[in-house]
């Protein structure tokens, strides 16, 4: 019997009953690799493009890695590779089969949207009582801003929110 799960989420007696492998997840240049090579053909055909219709530039992919797609697989990935290809599709319909469609990094907002996530930028400004600090997630690390508020108060620190005796001791 084998089985794939994308979180350990599931009862401890199954989980013990079970031999778990974790296999991490594509890098970056490796998603790139898999688009370029094998999501883009497969979107173009099934859109009834040809590969001189859409060229998907490498700064392209990359914006949609970083910012719109935040697992470690490649589903999300080729969901959005798809809308590029539908809407692309929709240019080419309307401008003739000969019409060619450029899609770089600094137009992907233009077909996707705005960004679903921010990527390895904290605020710009420095602010009293902010500063920033490092989670890990399933789905990677995130970066978070941290706020404090100062309120008169008898000098005691109160933490709030549920954070355990190791954040804590950090």
């Amino acid at each position: 019997f084998l089985a794939t799960a994308n979180t350990y989420n599931m009862p401890r007696p199954l989980m013990d009953r079970m031999e778990i492998i974790s296999i991490s997840g594509y890098t970056e240049l490796e998603k790139l690799a898999i688009s370029k090579k094998y999501l883009y053909e497969k979107q173009v055909r099934e859109n009834g493009l040809t590969p001189e219709n859409v060229i998907i530039d490498d700064s392209a992919y990359i914006e949609v890695i970083r910012r719109y797609t935040r697992e470690s697989g490649v589903r999300n990935l080729e969901r959005n590779i798809a809308a590029l290809a539908r809407k692309a599709a929709v240019q080419v319909v309307e401008n003739g089969k000969d019409f060619v469609v450029k899609i770089d990094g600094s137009n992907v907002v233009r077909y996707l949207g705005q960004p679903k996530f921010r990527y390895g930028t904290s605020e710009d400004e420095h602010q009293i009582g902010t500063t920033t600090g490092l989670a890990w997630t399933e789905k990677g690390g995130e970066l978070l801003v941290i706020e404090t508020t100062v309120l008169p108060g008898r000098g005691r620190l109160q933490i709030t929110g549920k954070l355990g005796d190791v954040m804590q001791e950090s």
